[in-house]
């Protein structure tokens, strides 16, 4: 009987050396593991931070594109008014401005709500480029002059100078506060 309470209280002694080794193991390693999961938390935290942060400076960037492609048809829309419509080369070249701003719109991931123009409520992309095509035609049918062109782009850019002002400010309110 003897040893079989001595055999217990070994038994006794060796749960409690291999619980005491078992923790003297299992809390560094539980420690690192709960240090990696919150690094790891972490860095998803910032990664996506930085996605949306690139996300948000490529649509600016993809607006302004659009700005200055719009200004670049002006000017070359300008020209071709000026030559009456008999330089070939001048018109060649305004088509294919023509042809990239419309890429450059129809590149916007976004489109505002309440952009107006010259007091027309522009809903969507395809709204101003049917106002572009309208005005268009107009200077294909030499119905304008230098001036009608130059107000009817600078009023385009304008409406994109301040969405890009907006955007701006928010860009900067969100990350660099």
């Amino acid at each position: 009987m003897e040893a079989l309470v001595e055999s217990s209280h070994g038994g006794r002694r060796a749960l409690l050396q291999f619980i005491k080794m078992l923790t003297v193991i299992a809390l560094p390693v539980a420690a690192v593991i709960g240090l990696v999961s919150y690094t790891l938390h972490t860095s998803r935290v910032e990664r996506d931070s930085q996605l949306e942060a690139s996300d948000q400076f490529q649509f600016f960037a993809d607006v302004e594109h659009l700005e200055t492609s719009i200004r670049a048809e002006r000017g070359y829309t300008t020209s071709v008014v000026l030559f009456g419509g008999r330089n070939a080369v001048a018109n060649e070249v305004m088509i294919r401005q023509r042809s990239h701003t419309d890429e450059s719109l129809m590149d916007l991931p976004l489109w505002p709500g309440g952009l107006a123009i010259n007091n027309v409520q522009l809903e969507s992309k395809d709204d101003l480029r049917d106002m572009l095509n309208v005005f268009r035609g107009q200077v294909t049918s030499l119905s304008v002059d230098f001036h009608d062109v130059l107000d009817f782009y600078s009023d385009i850019t304008e409406v994109f100078t301040h969405w890009l002002l907006v955007l701006s400010s928010i860009i900067s309110f969100l990350y660099w506060k």
